[in-house]
């Protein structure tokens, strides 16, 4: 596979790409591949579908009034997992 450099990016947009990493829990290249394969046009991935649908939902719920944090949201997860 070829690898990409891109210079002069700005901070910014890179600080954006390492937030969204960092939300999604991928790497900021994985983060890149699908920005750019979004660009050109690409099929959405997997991870972006099930994003989408999340935040969907959390609006959905925000709307009920019913705000969770991240925090309870990983534990209603877990929950039964241990």
């Amino acid at each position: 596979m070829a690898t990409l450099e891109i210079p002069n990016l700005p901070d910014e947009l890179y600080r954006e790409i390492e937030k969204l990493a960092r939300v999604r829990g991928t790497t900021i290249a994985a983060v890149a591949r699908d920005m750019l394969a979004k660009g050109m046009g690409g099929p959405d991935s997997r991870e972006e579908k099930l994003l989408s649908d999340i935040r969907a939902e959390r609006e959905a719920m925000a709307r009920r009034g019913v705000n969770a944090t991240e925090q309870e949201i990983r534990e209603a997860r877990d929950q039964g997992r241990k």
